[in-house]
């Protein structure tokens, strides 16, 4: 379990949330309507997610993933971790190889690179 989770965004950015929506549907060749139907909500509701006029349930969520074959990570974040897997355990073993002081020097690093507040 991560120890500090600061780094985690806490609020959804719904105007991202629907252009992944909409950019792995586009990918698929997927409607807006066949989406809708495989995911069970009305082809109104799939438009009004991917342009952040509504917002949708986990159950919603869930469903989606499941049609457009992506993680909950994916489509909230913007991330996948399956697909970094091998490349996050390897930056991971090179850190823990690290002396403390090079380890705070390399959160720090990361903070500033990656804009972390």
């Amino acid at each position: 379990m991560l120890e500090n989770m600061d780094f985690i965004e806490t609020t959804v950015n719904y105007g991202e949330l629907g252009k992944r929506i909409r950019t792995r549907r586009k990918s698929l060749n997927l409607t807006q309507e066949h989406l809708s139907e495989e995911a069970d909500v009305s082809t109104a509701f799939i438009g009004a997610i991917e342009r952040a006029s509504s917002k949708l349930s986990v159950e919603t969520l869930m469903k989606l993933c499941k049609v457009l074959n992506v993680t909950p990570n994916y489509l909230l974040l913007g991330v996948d971790n399956e697909y970094h897997k091998d490349e996050l355990s390897t930056i991971k073993d090179a850190i823990y190889r690290c002396s403390e002081s090079k380890r705070a020097l390399l959160l720090e690093f990361i903070r500033v690179f990656a804009d972390f507040k």
